[in-house]
Parts: C-alpha cells; sequence; structure tokens
C-alpha cells in the first residue's frame, strides 16, 4: 500500500521520492537544462518528470494522443508537461530533451523503450507542437479577464474557439490570478450539451418512408 516510489525513497534514506533513483536522473537533466535548481522549482520539475515518463511508457504500449479513453491520458499528460516546462523557458522540443533520459533510466528494466525512443519522441513531439500553439494563444486570451474573472461560458469559449483545454484553463486562471466562477463546470457542462444538440440537429436525417416519393 505504501507504493513502489515511497518504498524506494525510504530505503535511499528521503522522504522525497523524485530523488530516487528512476526520476532524479530526469530532474537533473532539467536542471541542466533550464540553468534553475529542483529547490526552486520544485513543482515544474516534479510535474514533468512524472508526466514524461508515464506519457513515454502510454507511447511504447501504442497508446496515440486522442480525446478519449488512454489517447485523452497521454495526451494530458504531455500537454500538461509542456505547459509547466515553459515556466522553466523550455520552450520546445521537451520529448527529443527528455524521452532518451527516460529510456536510460529504464533501460535494464524496460529495454524496450530504448527500443522505440525514436517513435516515441515523434509522437510526443507531434503533440508537444501542436500544443506549444494552442497555449500561446490560450494565455493570451485568458489573461484578458484578469480584471473580471472567468465564467464557464468564457471557459467554453477557449476551449471551443482556440482549442484550450478546460482543465488547463482553470488551471492556468488560478496560477495566475484570475477568479473563476464558482459554478464554471455546470455552466460549461450547459455549453457544451448546447453545442452537442445544435451538431446533432445539423446532421443529415436519414430517408424515411415519408420521405418516399411515387415515381
Amino acid at each position: 500500500g505504501g507504493g513502489l516510489s515511497r518504498i524506494a525513497a525510504a530505503a535511499a534514506g528521503t522522504s522525497d521520492i523524485f530523488r530516487i533513483s528512476l526520476l532524479w536522473p530526469i530532474v537533473e537533466r532539467l536542471e541542466e537544462l533550464s540553468g534553475r535548481s529542483y529547490d526552486d522549482e520544485t513543482m515544474a520539475m516534479r510535474v514533468i518528470a512524472d508526466h514524461l515518463c508515464g506519457a513515454t511508457f502510454l507511447a511504447v504500449d501504442g497508446v496515440r494522443p486522442a480525446n478519449k479513453a488512454h489517447g485523452y491520458v497521454l495526451r494530458r499528460l504531455v500537454r500538461r508537461a509542456v505547459r509547466f516546462a515553459l515556466d522553466l523557458g523550455l520552450e520546445d522540443d521537451l520529448a527529443v530533451l527528455l524521452v532518451p533520459t527516460v529510456a536510460a533510466v529504464y533501460e535494464r528494466a524496460h529495454p524496450e523503450v530504448t527500443e522505440h525512443v525514436e517513435d516515441v519522441v515523434a509522437v510526443l513531439s507531434r503533440e508537444e507542437r501542436a500544443f506549444r500553439r494552442t497555449l500561446r494563444r490560450g494565455i493570451s486570451h485568458l489573461a484578458e479577464y484578469r480584471e473580471t474573472g472567468v465564467t464557464g461560458a468564457e471557459l467554453f469559449v477557449l476551449h471551443d474557439t482556440y482549442g484550450f483545454p478546460v482543465e488547463l484553463s482553470t488551471e492556468e486562471a488560478r496560477r495566475s490570478g484570475i477568479a473563476v466562477s464558482d459554478t464554471w463546470r455546470a455552466e460549461f457542462d450547459a455549453h457544451m450539451e448546447a453545442q452537442r444538440a445544435r451538431s446533432q440537429q445539423a446532421r443529415p436525417r436519414p430517408p424515411g418512408p415519408a420521405d418516399e416519393r411515387p415515381h
């Protein structure tokens, strides 16, 4: 029940699971790339190390970024890692820079990561590049609500028009000191449901008996 990482941390004499041998080399690589220390950027480096590891193994298993099921988990991991990388000044090539380190760490226990490292980098890099464009637009538009706060309706616009995931919108708003409506989730869901209803109404109706005409 303690978790393998926590047991390993205890065995290594630390309460920080990110200082164990499976994660610390990734943190050290982040320190090297960013020129910043783990002590000063603890949260960002933890998120990136954890999420890039998870994303790497999902990609090795054949999962690809998508909007549902395991593909959505992979997409969310990559996107959140990219957002925190921005805080470290790492503005591109996160997968290129870190996946080989993940592969090296797990080379003995999971040689399949090394075997598929180029494919994994390609998969994660495509998602990363696409999201960086979305991220810049989303952050820019979210900043417009700094004084007024943001509601579920505005979060829907960010999602629908600019492709900014609602979970990242709310997280980014709170990180930036932008107030988020207490009822944002219900408002956002209502707009999503209305959009689905409009989409269904716009679909062509298959012909039925009433549509048949005598020849």
